[in-house]
């Protein structure tokens, strides 16, 4: 299966994926990511 016909499958609603079941994880790791970024630019400069 290429990429192409993959992404033709998730443009059409043939093929999805259940990000707002999973938001709560998406949420921690951005909360996550801000975090470290945050921390490295005042530790670091």
């Amino acid at each position: 299966m290429s990429l192409r016909s993959t992404m033709h499958d998730v443009s059409e609603g043939r093929t999805t994926y259940p990000f707002v079941e999973r938001r709560w994880r998406w949420w921690t790791l951005s909360l996550i990511l801000i975090a470290i970024s945050l921390v490295s630019l005042f530790t670091r400069g």
